[in-house]
């Protein structure tokens, strides 16, 4: 993988952790999400190639100091992913078609753990590479599409003006689509995915999208 993207998205993740802090700053008390609270956790959700990208980075660092945790992982991922392939047309498993499909995979599969989800810790094995939409989630956002909900765990007692207040402003799809589209380029992967389907063998895919045709 190129330098250059390694660099790009490095400056990606931190303006946005830079942001999502101010966020969580502006929210205050109101914003309650901490280590061990997983709600959020559950269910499968869309992730872009780069996040993708970043994920299979962040397990290959961590496989060299702790290759036992990066093995679960893999195996939790794999389970999920031969239990949840029949959702997709076999020439395209993991790959959502439409936002149609997304939502009926996300209804089918709401109380899925992701598999990056320690299941004795409650906290994220591959914290330092999660997602773009993982580090925004929590606090109320106004992104270039509109207004993103904050958890319905935070701002429990708030006024809408209390929320509004704490809004702020997250706009990185300029820098982002660009390195998106650089991954698709150099991997050949595209299209939004999940954690589950960006960490799981490919193999193990493979055969289970070939099963569904036998």
């Amino acid at each position: 993988m190129s330098a250059a993207l390694q660099q790009g998205d490095r400056r990606l993740i931190a303006v946005v952790d830079n942001l999502t802090s101010e966020a969580a700053a502006a929210a205050g008390r109101h914003l309650t999400c901490r280590s061990g609270c997983t709600p959020c956790c559950f269910g499968p959700f869309a992730i872009t190639p780069l996040d993708a990208w970043r994920l299979r980075q962040g397990l290959d660092a961590l496989g060299a100091t702790d290759p036992a945790r990066v093995a679960a992982i893999r195996q939790r991922a794999c389970a999920a992913a031969v239990e949840q392939a029949g959702a997709f047309s076999s020439d395209r498993v993991g790959t959502f078609a439409d936002e149609a499909e997304e939502e009926r995979f996300y209804t089918a599969f709401a109380a899925a753990p992701c598999p990056a989800l320690d299941p004795n810790s409650g906290a994220c094995s591959v914290y330092a590479w999660r997602p773009v939409v993982c580090r925004t989630h929590g606090p109320p956002l106004r992104e270039r599409d509109g207004d993103v909900a904050h958890c319905p765990l935070c701002f429990t007692d708030a006024t809408s003006a209390e929320v509004d207040a704490a809004r702020t402003t997250l706009d990185v799809a300029d820098m982002e689509a660009p390195l998106a589209d650089q991954v698709a380029h150099e991997t050949g992967r595209r299209g939004m995915t999940t954690v589950t389907f960006a960490i799981a063998d490919p193999s193990t895919v493979r055969r289970a999208g070939a099963q569904q045709t036998a």
